[in-house]
Order: C-alpha cells, then sequence, then structure tokens
C-alpha cells in the first residue's frame, strides 16, 4: 500500500476550494492559513501510508517463550475513510509464539501506527495488524481486538454518544472455535 509523496500544495487548493464551495470567506473568517494547516495535518495523519506495516516488526527475537504474549491497550488515532473524521482507541494483541520468535514490545505500537495512520476502517485496522503479526512472526495464532470511539457516529448521531465499536481479528490456533480462543480474549479484557 505504499504511495507516492504527497503534494500539500494541491492538497492546500483543493481543501481552499472545498472550503470556499462550501461557503467559507476564508479571508473575512480569519482562516487564510487554514487550506495549507489542514493540508500538512493530513499529510502526517496519513504517513502510514508511506511504511511498511509488516517491516516495523523487525527481524523476530528468538527466545524460549512458548505461552500466550500479549500487548494490550496500545492507544491509536485514525481517520475513519467515510467521513475523514477521527476515530481513536485502543489495539490489544495476542499470540502465541512458534518457535519461541517473538517481537520488542515497542515493535508492535509502531505497527498500529503504520496502519492506524491512513484513511481506515476499523474492521480492516484489525486485520491489518493480526496479518502483520502473522506474516512476521508467524506464530502458531494471533488474536486482535480493537476498541474505538467513532467521532463520525457520534457527531451524526445524538443517540449513540461515544458508544465504544469493538472489533476482532484471529488466525490460526487463536481463531474463534480454537481451543485457545476465550483464553487469549479473557487476556486481553483483563484488567
Amino acid at each position: 500500500m505504499m504511495q507516492k509523496e504527497i503534494r500539500t500544495d494541491l492538497a492546500a487548493a483543493g481543501i481552499r476550494q472545498f472550503l470556499e464551495a462550501l461557503g467559507l470567506d476564508l479571508k473575512a473568517q480569519g482562516m487564510e492559513e487554514t487550506p495549507e494547516r489542514v493540508a500538512a495535518a493530513f499529510g502526517s495523519f496519513f504517513a502510514g501510508l508511506r511504511k511498511d506495516g509488516v517491516a516495523v516488526l523487525g527481524e523476530p527475537i528468538h527466545t524460549q517463550s512458548s505461552g500466550l504474549i500479549a500487548v494490550r491497550r496500545l492507544p491509536f488515532y485514525s481517520i475513519c475513510e467515510h467521513h475523514l473524521l477521527p476515530f481513536f482507541g485502543t489495539v490489544s494483541i495476542v499470540y502465541l509464539p512458534c518457535d519461541g520468535k517473538i517481537a520488542g514490545f515497542g515493535h508492535f505500537a509502531e505497527a498500529v501506527r503504520v496502519f492506524a495512520q491512513r484513511p481506515q476502517l476499523q474492521e480492516r485496522l484489525t486485520g491489518q495488524i493480526c496479518a502483520a503479526v502473522a506474516e512476521s512472526l508467524t506464530p502458531a495464532g494471533v488474536l486482535v481486538l480493537v476498541k474505538a470511539r467513532h467521532l463520525c457516529l457520534a457527531m451524526c448521531s445524538e443517540k449513540t454518544g461515544l458508544a465504544d465499536i469493538v472489533t476482532v481479528s484471529a488466525c490460526g490456533a487463536l481463531k474463534e472455535g480454537e481451543t485457545l480462543y476465550e483464553s487469549a480474549l479473557r487476556l486481553l479484557e483483563e484488567e
């Protein structure tokens, strides 16, 4: 999904046209530099388009680990591709190493950041993280749980407030129906 470099000049021009089409007078509103600021911000928000989410997990570390390993509540911020509004929350990952191959905990946070810094759907984000861990570490199983709040939902419907949306993606020995599935979920939900 690696994409070419961004053109903030073209983005700023498009944002200027968009805001003016909505009836905003950018000079009267004191928003003269808003198009450039928005273009720069979205360039940062979408920085993950130019990074490889699998590569950031690095080379596996070889250990004697054989039990479930969990990294819980990694914070993330992303942009919903449907409305270009933020959604944010936490990602929790549990995996069962194969042949003792693990990754450094900071690498999981970086992988989450790379996949979150793209126009996203929460379901896709969950699946991409699961697939990246599976590809990088070739574990016996992976389970990823994402809990998020979507501003597009909160802003468009008064009745939803800031409802939590929870998605799960799993593979191998930790997928639904396997013996360890419930154990992995409980591990991620413990306080």
